[in-house]
């Protein structure tokens, strides 16, 4: 069976001050970031479609899955 190893990129560090304020998606810099999840080293925003795919890998190291509401 062959094992794929999927990597979320490393945070940007540039936090929204408001939930209204565009935050891109950390994995695609083109779709709006829903999402906020928090981790023992740092934070990742991302869209909808790669919060659902990364999920099962992060699942490990998320303390937090906070959802951005417009």
């Amino acid at each position: 069976m062959l094992e794929t190893t999927v990597e979320a990129p490393a945070p940007t560090g540039e936090e929204p001050t408001t939930f209204s304020e565009y935050v891109p998606c950390d994995a695609c810099r083109v779709a709006r970031a829903l999402w906020k999840i928090s981790g023992d080293s740092g934070e990742l925003y991302l869209c909808g479609h790669h919060k659902n795919k990364f999920e099962p890998k992060l699942a490990g190291w998320a303390k937090a899955f906070q959802e951005f509401t417009p």
